[in-house]
């Protein structure tokens, strides 16, 4: 009987967990999309490549928030 009673609480613990990691997600969300033909720093300032060697897109993100680690 007590080793039934600590099965449901533990699982009633892990359920608890991950209902409150769920709803701390942030609400970031994409507003806008722009293309930024003239902007060089991909090829210029800051040039990356993938796993298999080619070059990667750069993409830049603006916010309104802070404290991102």
């Amino acid at each position: 009987m007590k080793t039934l009673f600590r099965l449901r609480l533990i699982v009633l613990l892990l359920v608890l967990c991950c209902v409150s990691i769920a709803g701390a997600q942030s609400g970031i969300s994409v507003k806008s999309f722009t293309e930024l033909s003239q902007d060089l720093d991909a090829r210029v300032s800051y040039p990356e490549l993938d796993q298999n060697g080619h070059k990667c897109a750069l993409v830049k993100v603006y916010t309104t928030e802070s404290n991102f680690s």
